[in-house]
C-alpha cells in the first residue's frame, strides 16, 4: 500500500501527452536560456581546471580531435619540463643520480624536444632510485600531482611515442596554469545554462575573483586533499 493518492483512468478519456516538456518545445539557443553563474574557486592547483574539464566531458561528451592535438603537444613538452623539475630538486634534497645514468641528465636539460635520445633519457631516469624518492617526497618540493602519473613508464611511452594522442584521463591529469578568468557554457536543458567561470588561484590572481562575484548563483571553493603538507612555491615557509 503507497503513500500517495491515486486515481482511476477514463478509459474514454483523451490520451495523456507524455512527451517531456523538452521534447515538446523548440530548442533555445544560449542567448535565450536563463544562466547559472558558477564560480569555481580555490588556489592554484588545487583542481579547478580539472572538474571544468570533468564537467565539459558529463555535458559535452567528449573532447574534439582539435583539442586533443593541442593537448597532446602540452603533455609532450610537460613531461620533459617535469623531469627536468625533479632534477634541479635532487641538490636541494641530497640525493644524486645514480654514476651510471649521469650522462642521461645533460641530455634531458639540453632541449625540451622530444628526440629519441631525449626519449631513452627520460625511460632510464624514470627507473632511477633517486627519481622515485624526489616522488615520495614531492611535499617537501613544489612537484604537481601529475608528475608521478605521466612519469609511470608505461604513461610515458604512450606519452613520447611519436603516434601519441591523450585519453580522457592524460586531459584529466595535466596541469596548465589558470590566469585571468576562464568561463565556459554548458547547456542543462532546454531552458538552462550552466555558466563556469574558472579563476587563477595564485595569489597575485585571487584580487581578480571579486569582479565577478555580482549576480553569481554558485559558489564552490575546492582545496587539494594532498596539499596539507606541501610546500608553497610562492612561499617556500608557508604550507599550502
Amino acid at each position: 500500500m503507497g503513500c500517495v493518492q491515486s486515481s482511476e483512468t477514463d478509459p474514454d478519456s483523451e490520451p495523456r501527452d507524455t512527451a517531456s516538456s523538452t521534447e515538446r518545445r523548440p530548442r533555445l539557443n544560449d542567448d535565450q536560456r536563463r544562466a547559472v553563474k558558477v564560480l569555481l574557486l580555490g588556489t592554484k592547483e588545487s583542481g579547478k581546471s580539472t572538474i571544468q574539464k570533468q564537467m565539459k566531458l558529463l555535458y559535452e561528451g567528449n573532447f574534439t580531435s582539435n583539442e586533443r592535438e593541442s593537448y597532446a603537444e602540452t603533455i609532450r613538452l610537460f613531461v620533459v619540463s617535469y623531469m627536468r623539475t625533479i632534477l634541479e630538486a635532487l641538490p636541494d634534497l641530497g640525493l644524486e643520480i645514480s654514476s651510471h645514468n649521469q650522462g642521461h641528465v645533460s641530455t634531458v636539460m639540453r632541449t625540451y624536444n622530444i628526440e629519441p635520445s631525449v626519449c631513452q633519457a627520460l625511460r632510464v631516469l624514470s627507473q632511477d632510485e633517486a627519481v622515485n624518492e624526489v616522488l615520495v617526497r614531492s611535499n617537501e618540493y613544489q612537484l604537481p600531482d601529475a608528475v608521478a602519473y605521466f612519469l609511470y613508464l608505461p604513461t610515458m611511452e604512450r606519452v613520447i611515442s611519436t603516434q601519441y594522442i591523450p585519453t580522457n584521463d592524460d586531459i584529466l591529469h595535466i596541469y596548465v596554469p589558470t590566469t585571468g578568468i576562464s568561463q565556459t557554457n554548458f547547456p542543462l536543458d532546454a531552458k538552462l545554462l550552466l555558466s563556469v567561470y574558472d579563476f587563477g588561484g595564485g595569489r597575485s590572481e585571487q584580487r581578480k575573483w571579486v569582479n565577478c562575484f555580482d549576480n553569481a548563483d554558485v559558489l564552490i571553493f575546492i582545496a587539494g586533499l594532498s596539499e596539507y603538507d606541501q610546500k608553497s612555491d610562492e612561499q617556500p615557509d608557508v604550507v599550502r
